[in-house]
């Protein structure tokens, strides 16, 4: 709008001239503290800045140092190949050892027995510990008959003997038969 040739201007503050002076000097001080922040990092980055001329010796100083780095680990992974190479057959013997103390007997034991039928009973057992950790065992049992023998045979599979083999057998069914046989218990409780 526009009243006697000038343009009319409408503004709600009480003191309009003021506030507009205080506005313009608000913006013009931000401008200014931008400047010389801007100028003050150019300044600082400048002062500070390495030049890559003088950034290529100290990478290929890094570079040597890793390739030595390098080297030495490679002799350090070897020599550790030559010790396990070295020790292998004392470390399996000593685990075999700490294994046999470590399982559980117990539990062999009380397999077998809840295995083993009323009618059945054991002569010989001799257990060995194998590398992988379970136990073979040769057993031999007197049996009833090959009824009994059969049932035993399947109590054991279900108690979690494996490889669970006859060898041989002795005697007549109706005195009772001695079965000598082999199987595995692998210990997982």
């Amino acid at each position: 709008m526009k009243a006697n040739g000038k343009a009319i201007r409408i503004n709600l503050a009480t003191r309009p001239a003021r506030s507009r002076r205080i506005f313009l000097l608000a913006r013009v001080g931000l401008v200014l503290v931008m400047i010389l922040s801007g100028a003050v990092l150019v300044l600082g980055l400048l002062k500070h800045a390495v030049p890559a001329a003088n950034l290529r010796p100290v990478l290929s100083g890094d570079r040597q140092v890793l390739n030595g780095l390098d080297a030495e680990f490679r002799k350090i992974q070897a020599a550790v190949r030559e010790k396990e190479n070295a020790l292998g057959p004392d470390v399996e013997a000593i685990n075999a050892v700490i294994y046999r103390k470590s399982f559980s007997w117990l539990s062999l034991l009380s397999g077998l027995e809840k295995a083993l039928p009323d009618s059945c009973y054991l002569t010989y057992l001799s257990p060995a510990v194998l590398n992988g950790g379970s136990v073979s065992l040769k057993i031999r049992v007197v049996s009833g008959g090959l009824d009994d023998l059969m049932n035993f045979i399947d109590r054991l599979s279900a108690a979690g003997f494996n490889g669970i083999r006859t060898t041989s057998e002795s005697g007549a069914e109706r005195q009772g038969m001695e079965t000598e046989m082999s199987l595995t218990y692998e210990g997982h409780e």
